[in-house]
């Protein structure tokens, strides 16, 4: 079985919040004793999602700052 393009995200996602829930300041243990290396489709899935938003939103932010260095340019 084909392991999720996002497994890597959704392993890391899954121990910031097992992390998180057990009063833990990082995540590397958790990464490596506790999270399997292949996650549940939803939690890759949910890395996708955030990775898409994100994206998606440092587009909107930046957008107007390239607009205004492209017409500088020109």
């Amino acid at each position: 079985m084909a392991v999720h393009p996002y497994n890597e995200l959704g392993r890391r996602l899954l121990a910031a919040v097992i992390s998180y829930r057990m009063g833990y300041a990082g995540v590397d243990r958790v990464l490596k004793n506790t999270v399997p290396p292949k996650v549940e489709t939803s939690w890759a899935d949910l890395g996708a999602t955030l990775d898409r938003e994100i994206a998606e939103a440092i587009g909107r932010s930046v957008a107007p700052s390239i607009k205004k260095l492209t017409d500088m340019i020109q």
